[in-house]
């Protein structure tokens, strides 16, 4: 019964991760990002579904119960996250609307353009 539990764990990350893996590479794609954006994409979502694997293996074997739940709990954290990270970037693209925000967040976060040599001082060398 405890080799099922952990299988069972085993499968239940592996299957909630693909999923998200997979959400976000339709939505990369939807994106039209480069080819090098879904390689650390799928670098990130193969190293947590091993690294969930690894733990929830090893786990197992030193007796913790609820494995399930560890794998239900990393991936809501993760979600809700993902939530807020989200719902930061629509505020701040909804008050980039209004123009005066606009020109202060140019004003800070664009450079000034490099000092060019003026034309008299081009005519005649020094």
């Amino acid at each position: 019964m405890k080799v099922l539990g952990i299988i069972s764990a085993v499968v239940l990350n592996i299957a909630i991760w693909g999923v998200i893996a997979v959400f976000v590479t339709v939505g990369l794609a939807a994106a039209d990002a480069s080819a090098s954006t879904f390689y650390v994409a799928w670098a990130f979502f193969a190293a947590v579904i091993v690294g969930g694997a690894f733990l929830t293996i090893k786990w197992g074997k030193e007796g913790r119960r609820w494995l399930w739940r560890i794998t239900l709990s990393w991936t809501f954290l993760f979600v809700i996250t993902l939530v807020t990270l989200g719902l930061a970037l629509v505020v701040l693209g909804l008050l980039c609307l209004i123009p005066g925000v606009r020109r202060w967040l140019a004003w800070c976060l664009v450079p000034p353009p490099p000092a060019t040599p003026s034309i008299a001082s081009a005519d005649h060398p020094e």
